[in-house]
């Protein structure tokens, strides 16, 4: 973590199949953050909760977890166990408004976060089929940890 910075914040992307992604973000000017705390599949709710309520800064009420908004039972439990959580609201056209505002960082992936890592590495646009033109449209793969940074980017960003 760097010493001083202006904003420390949390992101959840749930999944069950898909991986879930519990992250840390740190916002300091252009600097971006980032740091994968949990990552996987088929993690369950009380693994999650009792992993949250490690991060200290968390619970103490210095700030929050933005969660993906597809699941509020999900985001009630973990209110029901104190965790200051808020769901993101993702209106039509709000991934490649979180993209835009990602793309204006300096994006710092910590070390032991590879599962993030690699899905900076294999994160893609598509493309048409026709002319081979990148499209503003996004594949659904390899984003649950950026997913879970997007959101809170578009909260603090």
């Amino acid at each position: 973590d760097p010493e001083g910075y202006d904003v420390k914040i949390y992101g959840i992307d749930w999944g069950w199949n898909d991986p879930f992604c519990f992250s840390q973000v740190i916002i300091d000017g252009r600097d971006l953050y980032i740091r994968e705390l949990m990552y996987g599949s088929y993690i369950r709710p009380e693994d999650y909760t009792d992993r949250i309520m490690q991060e200290q800064y968390l619970m103490d009420g210095e700030t929050f977890v933005v969660c993906d908004s597809s699941e509020p039972k999900s985001v009630n439990a973990l209110t029901e166990n104190n965790i200051p959580a808020v769901p993101i609201k993702k209106p039509p056209g709000s991934i490649m408004d979180g993209l835009k505002k990602l793309n204006k960082y300096n994006i710092h992936i910590h070390e032991d976060s590879s599962n993030i890592q690699d899905e900076a590495n294999k994160y893609k646009y598509k493309t048409d089929p026709k002319t081979g033109d990148v499209l503003d449209i996004t594949i659904d793969k390899f984003n649950h940890g950026f997913d879970s940074v997007r959101y809170c980017v578009l909260t603090y960003g």
